[in-house]
Parts: C-alpha cells; sequence; structure tokens
C-alpha cells in the first residue's frame, strides 16, 4: 500500500513567536525495504582458515540465501544468491587479496556476519 505522511514541525524562539512547518512524504510499503534482524545460526562453520583459493560455509539451515563479501572498508567485493544447495557452499576466492573480509549470509529477514582471513 502507499499513502501520504505529513510530518509537522513547531518552530519557536520561546516567547512569542512560533510557526508551523507541515512536509508532506508520500510513501510506498510496497516497495519498502524489510528490517533484517541478526541470526548468529545460520553458518555452522567457515573453513580453511585462513583461505586461500577456496572458501567453504557449513550452514545449519538450507533456505534461500545471499552470500556477500565485503573488504575491511565495507566495499562489497562478491555477492551471490544460492537456492536449492545443500548443507555445504563454497565460493571461489581467488581473485582476492591477502587480508581480512567480511561475509554477510542473509536469509529472509534474518543476517549473520562474520570475519575470515584469505592468505595465499
Amino acid at each position: 500500500t502507499s499513502g501520504e505522511l505529513v510530518i509537522s514541525v513547531k518552530i519557536s524562539d520561546g516567547t512569542s513567536y512560533s510557526n508551523v512547518f507541515n512536509f508532506a512524504v508520500n510513501v510506498d510499503v510496497a516497495n519498502a525495504v524489510p528490517q533484517l534482524s541478526a541470526d548468529n545460526n545460520i553458518v555452522g562453520n567457515v573453513y580453511p582458515v585462513p583461505a586461500t583459493n577456496v572458501l567453504n560455509f557449513k550452514l545449519n539451515s538450507r533456505d534461500d540465501l545471499t552470500v556477500q563479501i565485503m573488504d575491511i572498508t565495507g566495499k562489497l567485493i562478491i555477492q551471490k544468491k544460492f537456492e536449492n544447495y545443500g548443507r555445504t557452499i563454497s565460493l571461489d576466492v581467488s581473485n582476492l587479496n591477502n587480508g581480512m573480509y567480511f561475509y554477510k549470509f542473509i536469509t529472509g529477514t534474518t543476517y549473520q556476519v562474520g570475519k575470515v582471513l584469505i592468505k595465499k
């Protein structure tokens, strides 16, 4: 659904002056991004540590998910969707430089974040 949200702001100088400003904002709930909540039970194990060419994740569920790999600045390096997969998924990390990276698993409205070391 969608609609209009009106926000009123009252400005006053503490004496006799005051004024009300109204701002209208159009809201489209159908296209809103759902808020994610943390779930530390998506990934059971990450190996090998440190990783060289392939990074494996042993998962606790088989829900469809998206995996993101980010560098230490938060820049998205890899994003991959998995549907109908087994309990273990593998990512090719052979093109990544040595260093610390973060992974984020997103399933429905939950996510799990962790870190992994790449060393060649």
